[in-house]
């Protein structure tokens, strides 16, 4: 009797451990999808800190024909599009953000890499927008057959980008700029807007 109390004592206790273990398994991997889970870019505006969406690409335009016709000497701009004339993050004056970097929730890997913590605001970019109908366009790069070829995007010149850092990984960054349509691009090795771009509007 004993020793089918004892075997049921042992029994319940590995179970009890099972469960336990298998309870911090889960915790786990909770932990690890949510990680860092504040990483990215967000908007402050009338002091609310807003998390912004990226939006991709929706083609890629060239002016083959220009080039044709002048026999391959004038360049050819590559223009990638994204959908849209106008962005959901409306600033008036200057525009104002955070971004955090650290460790990336694996749920948002995908999407978010650019804020992990192997990079900082400084590879970043703020590009403007030129504005065609419903789509806004970003110049990529141009070539010709005769003069070569220039990769990597475009940046605005009369744009002013200051940024303080305020703790590790965090960043407060204001851009101060005429009025028009703008996006913050991820520019290391030149992707550019090849990949996702982070796009505001200044009135």
């Amino acid at each position: 009797m004993k020793k089918l109390l004892l075997s049921i004592i042992c029994i319940t206790v590995s179970i009890c451990s099972f469960g336990q273990c298998e309870q911090d398994i889960k915790a786990l991997t909770k932990a690890y999808m949510n990680a860092g889970d504040s990483v990215g870019i967000y908007a402050v505006i009338d002091g609310c800190n807003q998390p912004m969406d990226a939006i991709n690409y929706v083609g890629v335009k060239t002016n083959a024909l220009g080039s044709a016709l002048s026999y391959g000497i004038a360049k050819t701009k590559v223009k990638v599009e994204f959908a849209g004339k106008t962005s959901p993050y409306v600033f008036t004056g200057k525009a104002h953000f955070r971004m955090y970097f650290g460790m990336v929730p694996a749920s948002k890997a995908q999407r978010l890499y650019m804020f992990s913590s192997n990079y900082t605001v400084r590879d970043f970019s703020v590009s403007k927008f030129v504005v065609k109908k419903n789509k806004r366009q970003l110049v990529q790069g141009s070539y010709s057959l005769w003069g070569g070829s220039n990769s990597g995007l475009e940046t605005a010149d009369d744009v002013v980008v200051s940024s303080t850092k305020l703790k590790e990984g965090v960043y407060d960054v204001t851009v101060n700029t005429k009025p028009g349509e703008y996006c913050i691009v991820f520019n290391v090795n030149g992707v550019g807007a090849y990949t996702s771009v982070f796009d505001f509007t200044i009135k």
